[in-house]
């Protein structure tokens, strides 16, 4: 789905006739749409790894305070040392800013198509105001 609106951007649009400008800019928005739709799950994703990084945190403190039951009581901060050495700890971080990034990146070149979007919306503006212009100096 990227790959189809990053062609459509790279494409050349200059020179172009404003109706196929039209065309390009209906396909850039189609393909907006759909790359919402995949930022969306790309960050419900990251929320996800988020909360499964929490929990595999909370579980893996949990289990140091545990193990040290029989000796003097271990502080809260031991204990998150701890657990953030353990491996399932720093395997679910490096899977939640894996997601994040991929979230972020997306994100990015969803509000860039919406500046090309823009810029072409502007420049279909600025060619119907010289054809309004040349129209009305040829009348005079």
């Amino acid at each position: 789905m990227s790959r189809a609106l990053d062609a459509l951007i790279a494409s050349d649009s200059e020179g172009l006739a404003p109706v196929d400008l039209l065309e390009l800019q209906r396909k850039i928005a189609g393909e907006r749409y759909h790359l919402a739709e995949i930022v969306a799950r790309l960050k419900k994703d990251f929320l996800q790894k988020e909360v499964d990084r929490k929990s595999i945190y909370l579980r893996a403190k949990l289990t140091a305070k545990a193990e040290h039951l029989g000796e003097r009581a271990m502080s809260e901060t031991a204990a998150g040392d701890i657990a953030e050495g353990r491996p399932e700890v720093i395997r679910a971080r490096s899977e939640e800013i894996i997601a994040e990034a991929n979230y972020e990146a997306m994100k990015l070149k969803l509000n860039a198509s919406g500046d090309v979007l823009t810029s072409l919306t502007m420049r279909l503006s600025n060619l119907r105001d010289e054809r309004k212009q040349t129209a009305l100096t040829q009348h005079q």
